[in-house]
């Protein structure tokens, strides 16, 4: 359902796990990876650390979502390396007002590297 809301507005590129995600983030890096934080093989929190370490992708911006509430699950997020967490359910429209803002933020902190 979000893949498909999205991409009136955005090019998406989809996988089914994080492995395949991370190999098509290495192909094509994106200017923002959405992912759920429960996925099989690389789970979430491994491919945003993964992706926090490497040299050319380690700028994008990671939005993770989650149908685990609590603070220790959203703190584990966040020393991953996640930008924002949203928690499941949301509707789509909140998902694609988060991610415009984050990329913002993301496009204003480099900015200010220059």
């Amino acid at each position: 359902m979000y893949e498909e809301f999205l991409s009136v507005s955005f090019e998406v590129m989809a996988a089914s796990d994080g492995a395949r995600a991370l190999e098509l983030m290495r192909t094509s890096p994106p200017d923002l990876l959405i992912t759920d934080l429960s996925l099989p093989g690389i789970d979430g929190f491994e491919l945003v650390a993964l992706i926090r370490k490497d040299s050319v992708l380690g700028r994008v911006p990671i939005i993770c979502l989650s149908g685990y509430g609590g603070h220790a699950h959203e703190q584990r997020a966040l020393e991953a390396g996640c930008d924002r967490i949203l928690q499941k359910p949301f509707m789509p429209d909140a998902l694609a007002a988060v991610a415009l803002e984050v990329m913002i933020s993301a496009r204003n902190r480099g900015m200010e590297s220059s």
